[in-house]
């Protein structure tokens, strides 16, 4: 396991910053402002959330302005009985998140370029090459490396490009990009980081586009509120590597 220390994740955020591959790919807008990288995480062993890639406008750690995924992530805990401050856009809110024993990361650490369609597509209206390319290059480059350090107590994979970049850690399955989110959803997981087994499951993205279907928002909600109960409230027995648990069939 690594050793989390400031240091060491300052330096992981800034490979992500300074990265020539991102900034290189077209597929990625790099032209315009850093997004708001991770705050420091404090410690090992939190609950993690995955979502997809930040907004031109910084994403999810950048406060003081809307953030579409802040909002109905935010949302949906307050629901659960997390007690946010009414502005969810300051930084007391990301405080009382991580409070929680919670964080987030993106998988994609840039924003998606509008391409030629001239509007800017989620992951999922990207082609499959480019998905492969984005997901092989973050996940051996930038979410792998922030996946060892914060040694995560477990994952829950929001949307296509995060449930792609996890499922690169679960070692026995060839087949997991095959299944959609909505298929994976009903399953439970097992990824191996630096040797550490570590559960996994799956959701679609909690942003306007899911939200906004009455059907869509009921099951993220139930999603993440499995999630945290389950792995909060117990210790689940053993699962074999990328296999579902039986009882979830």
């Amino acid at each position: 396991m690594e050793t989390l220390n400031e240091e060491a994740w300052a330096a992981v955020q800034r490979g992500c910053d300074d990265c020539l591959v991102c900034r290189r790919d077209p597929a990625l807008d790099t032209k315009g402002a850093v997004p708001s990288r991770p705050w420091w995480p404090e410690c090992q062993g939190r609950f993690l959330l995955v979502s997809e890639a930040p907004p031109l406008t910084g994403g999810f750690w950048r406060t003081g302005q809307y953030d579409d995924l802040r909002e109905h992530v935010f949302s949906v805990l307050q629901g659960l009985g997390c007690r946010f401050p009414s502005d969810f856009h300051g930084d007391p809110a990301i405080r009382t998140f991580m409070a929680g024993n919670l964080f987030l990361l993106q998988t994609v650490k840039w924003p998606l370029a509008k391409g030629r369609r001239k509007r800017r597509p989620s992951f999922n209206g990207l082609g499959p090459r480019t998905q492969d390319t984005l997901v092989t290059h973050t996940t051996a480059t930038h979410l792998g490396p922030e996946l060892a350090l914060l040694a995560p107590r477990a994952v829950l994979a929001m949307g296509t490009a995060a449930w792609r970049a996890c499922g690169r850690f679960i070692q026995t399955r060839t087949d997991l990009g095959q299944i959609h989110v909505s298929a994976a959803r009903s399953r439970r997981y097992e990824m191996t980081v630096e040797g550490q087994p570590i559960p996994l499951d799956v959701t679609s993205l909690a942003v306007d586009q899911n939200m906004r279907r009455p059907v869509g928002a009921a099951v993220i909600r139930e999603d993440i509120a499995e999630f945290l109960r389950r792995h909060r409230d117990s210790q689940p027995g053993p699962v074999e590597p990328g296999q579902a648990r039986a009882d979830d069939q």
